[in-house]
């Protein structure tokens, strides 16, 4: 368990520190792709990304529109100027990107086209979603935290308990065995052995010594015998 925690904890750092570099690297691929835009054969993909992105995030080349009206997108350019894809129109028809860029006056968008650049858009999406994983994966991490803090004290809790059980149960067959043995002890003896565990705080030790000496050559001089036999 520890090895998956250590494992996922390494995954959201790694996430963390992708999202600082995310901005370049996606910043140099979409100049990339851009100049590839409208090249068929093995540059289709590129054409076919940027009409994705451009539809699902409303906007339309990198920094803006005007990107279509530049050599940012250089084949687009070169091949296609004064037009801009059927992606960037906020209602797509076909050919409803063909000549609508007067490119005496870039500073004016044509109407019915999305004007944000898809840079920014994308940028914010894929940090708001890092860090939406990145959180989920932190939260989730401290839930397995306390569920492993929490086993280890109910096993704590447990093995006390069982502890306890064990303690109690030679405990009372100590005082089983104790019981036993009193019972079978001569009751004078046992009788004096109290009364000497009673006073012992006020003897001296020889007194103490003396007094057990005593009472434990009485008991041998005069057995006591349980059996019912001895009074008969």
């Amino acid at each position: 368990m520890i090895i998956v925690l250590l494992a996922q904890f390494a995954a959201v750092v790694i996430l963390f520190m992708f999202e600082t570099s995310l901005s370049y690297y996606l910043q140099d691929g979409m100049e990339h792709s851009l100049l590839f835009y409208g090249k068929g054969g093995d540059n289709i993909e590129f054409t076919e990304s940027w009409d994705f992105v451009q539809e699902f995030q409303e906007c339309c080349g990198e920094y803006g529109w005007a990107d279509y009206a530049s050599p940012n997108a250089s084949n687009w350019y070169s091949t296609m100027a004064g037009s801009l894809p059927d992606s960037c129109c906020k209602v797509i028809t076909e050919g409803c990107g063909r000549d609508i860029v007067d490119m005496d006056n870039l500073d004016t968008p044509p109407d019915g086209i999305f004007t944000e650049g898809c840079y920014v858009k994308t940028r914010d999406y894929l940090e708001w979603w890092m860090t939406v994983a990145g959180s989920g994966a932190l939260a989730f991490m401290f839930v397995q935290v306390v569920a492993i803090f929490l086993n280890i004290s109910l096993q704590r809790r447990y093995k006390e308990h069982e502890d306890y059980q064990l303690q109690s149960s030679k405990v009372k067959q100590v005082k089983e065995a104790n019981k036993s043995v009193e019972q079978g002890m001569n009751p004078a003896f046992l009788h004096n052995f109290k009364m000497l565990s009673k006073t012992k705080d006020n003897l001296s030790p020889l007194n103490l010594t003396i007094i057990l000496i005593l009472i434990l050559v009485a008991e041998s001089l005069y057995p006591y015998h349980h059996d019912s036999d001895h009074y008969n």
